[in-house]
């Protein structure tokens, strides 16, 4: 374990102007950072990963409750805010776009979660 501006430190990964921790070796337990060691939002209960390695990446949350994972990925922006949630398990980032699928709808948005391209799913 490194501690690092205050904070316990597991795992590190940055893209442009975040960091992202992991703050501990048995929960899942995150905290993302500013690159002058300022907080900018804590995930428990939740496997935080970059979307992408690009430098304006967004952020996923695959959730978690006690012992099990869920198959439940919210995409978060870069201040941790949700954009989208999806129980369809995979989200890609292209550079400015986002590509997923919730319940109804396969979607291209803008990385703020604005729709660009909403095709219907087809059901049987």
């Amino acid at each position: 374990i490194h501690t690092i501006t205050g904070i316990p430190c597991y795992y590190v990964e940055i893209r442009g102007d975040r960091v992202l921790f992991r703050t501990s070796n048995n929960e899942a337990a995150y905290t993302v950072t500013d690159l002058d060691g300022n907080v900018i939002f804590t995930c428990q209960r939740s496997d935080l990963s970059f979307l992408s390695d690009a430098e304006d990446s967004l952020l996923t949350a695959v959730l978690r409750t006690g012992s099990e994972w869920l198959p439940v990925l919210r995409i978060l922006d870069r201040d941790g805010n949700p954009i989208a949630t999806t129980v369809y398990g995979s989200a890609a980032q292209y550079g400015d776009r986002l590509v997923f699928a919730d319940d109804a709808s396969y979607r291209v948005t803008d990385l703020a979660g604005n729709d660009l391209l909403r095709l219907p799913r087809l059901r049987e």
